[in-house]
């Protein structure tokens, strides 16, 4: 019984500790329609290996929220500082979009 408890306590600091302090942590801080065809987004990512290349996915949507226009921002190793990462990007739509986010980074 003891080593169940140790375990499971040990299995709860790891989890908790993982998942507190994930690899990339990425945040929305806004987006501006430019014209019926681009739209600026501005984000913040945060990593913690600065040696890999990584990417996020982003992009706008219309009223209906469907996706009218994406793009992959590639970031090669070492392009990225410690801490929070300001990134303006600027996705072509096909049609006027209303909303944008971020879909993932990796």
């Amino acid at each position: 019984m003891i080593s169940f408890t140790t375990l499971a306590l040990l299995w709860f600091i790891w989890s908790g500790t993982n998942f507190a302090n994930p690899a990339i942590r990425s945040e929305l801080i806004s987006f501006q329609v430019i014209d019926e065809q681009k739209l600026s987004i501005t984000y913040s990512i945060q990593v913690r290996d600065l040696t890999t290349s990584h990417s996020c996915n982003l992009v706008a949507r219309d009223f209906d929220k469907n996706v009218v226009g994406e793009f992959v921002d590639k970031m090669p190793a070492g392009t990225l500082n410690v801490g929070p990462n300001l990134r303006i990007i600027e996705i072509s739509t096909r049609i006027p979009a209303v909303n944008a986010g971020i879909s993932g980074c990796q």
